[in-house]
């Protein structure tokens, strides 16, 4: 296993090491009793063969390109070779090895594989549950895992984690780190406010009379919360797209002025309850001037905001709009058949105000979390603590 940034591969002392020390040992002490320089560094490869065990060295073909390089005229190949084979006997003298071979002067040199069984299994029974453990290192590494939300359940996903990060943990500190774990909870944020908007909208006080209970049925208050948002966002998005098609393409160029003069008209009109907001009014007459333009992307833009009254009233204005259209165009009956089918399709979606104003009481209660209003802050010190209570 490799942690970037701590520089630990595998966390567990390996038994192979040592035997290749012992095969560099060995190489080095041949080399020099057949005479030839010993390189200063040796490469040492694993076997690559299936069910064998032990290393191969290519240092004939360093040696050998070595005195190619001082000027002797040789084929560097046929020298690695005839190199190896020399060396191969020296290393077989020794007897320290299973088998040697000398291959493509390649120097491969072989343990026997009982033997590294049984020497590993004597190791794992003589250090018991410390087998395998790192020496201790200077370094502290944290490691934060978990993190559950509170108001919100304890899902399949979170114990996901817990069992990822306390199994991390274990690794770590068996390699020699000194391991702190840590949990951060996510008792702040928007899931904490969609839960406590949904409690006060819709099931103030009826939290469980026992306590033990009322963790778990916070996290049902979450879930019937994230539902109705869902919904009231489809509930806007479909409204808010009907309206912009209709009046950037869906009736005639003479209806079009006539219908935003009309929406502007009646929608103006709300500005008396928002006492003449000027933002209010900014947004209403970008909003149809963008409409006139066939703007219909930023027109999005803008209406979705989250408190953009002005687009509830304009979305009412367009049901009077619609009955006015279709006596206006009573003579003409392709355009009172396409003004009908547009009153058909604005009834389907309706005029839902509590699914419309859902996102903007969300917001409002956001900002009376983020003034720190002493009502909303207290609700929230007692729910977090259902939750903690159920964890």
């Amino acid at each position: 296993m490799y942690i970037h940034g701590l520089g630990l591969s595998r966390p567990f002392k390996d038994r192979f090491v040592v035997k290749k020390e012992l095969v560099e040992d060995a190489l080095r002490k041949a080399i020099e009793a057949s005479g030839n320089p010993v390189p200063q560094q040796i490469v040492l490869q694993r076997i690559p063969f299936s069910g064998q065990w032990g290393w191969a060295s290519p240092v004939c073909f360093k040696m050998a390109s070595d005195e190619a390089k001082s000027g002797r005229r040789i084929n560097v190949k046929e020298r690695a070779q005839e190199l190896a084979e020399g060396i191969k006997r020296r290393l077989e003298s020794q007897g320290r090895f299973h088998k040697v071979a000398a291959e493509n002067g390649y120097l491969n040199l072989y343990f026997e594989t009982g033997q590294v069984a049984e020497d590993l299994i004597r190791q794992v029974l003589a250090e018991k549950e410390a087998f395998g453990r790192g020496q201790a290192k200077a370094e502290k590494v944290m490691i934060e895992y978990s993190q559950p939300n509170t108001h919100k359940a304890f899902h399949v996903g979170h114990l996901r984690n817990v069992c990822l990060g306390n199994a991390l943990t274990n690794i770590v500190d068996f390699a020699g780190f000194e391991t702190v774990p840590a949990n951060y909870l996510g008792d702040i944020g928007l899931h904490v406010i969609k839960c406590l908007w949904c409690y006060l909208k819709y099931h103030r006080g009826q939290e469980p009379r026992d306590p033990k209970e009322r963790g778990r049925w916070l996290g049902e208050v979450y879930a019937e919360a994230a539902g109705k948002l869902s919904a009231g966002d489809e509930y806007r998005t479909r409204a808010l797209a009907l309206t912009a098609t209709l009046l950037t393409g869906g009736i005639s160029p003479s209806l079009r002025k006539r219908a935003i003069s009309h929406l502007f008209q009646h929608a103006e009109a709300g500005l008396a309850e928002h006492h003449g907001d000027r933002e209010w009014r900014k947004d209403l007459l970008t909003v149809l001037e963008l409409l006139l333009t066939d703007q219909s992307e930023t027109f999005n833009a803008i209406a979705h905001r989250p408190i953009a009254d002005w687009v509830w009233s304009l979305w009412l204005s367009l049901a009077g709009w619609l009955e006015t259209a279709r006596q206006e165009c009573a003579a003409d009956s392709q355009e009172a058949q396409r003004i009908d089918d547009w009153a058909s399709r604005y009834q389907k979606i309706g005029q839902d105000s509590e699914a419309w104003g859902l996102a903007r009481d969300l917001r409002r209660l956001f900002q009376k979390w983020e003034s720190n209003d002493p009502e909303i802050v207290d609700l929230w010190k007692r729910t977090r603590q259902w939750s903690l209570d159920d964890f």
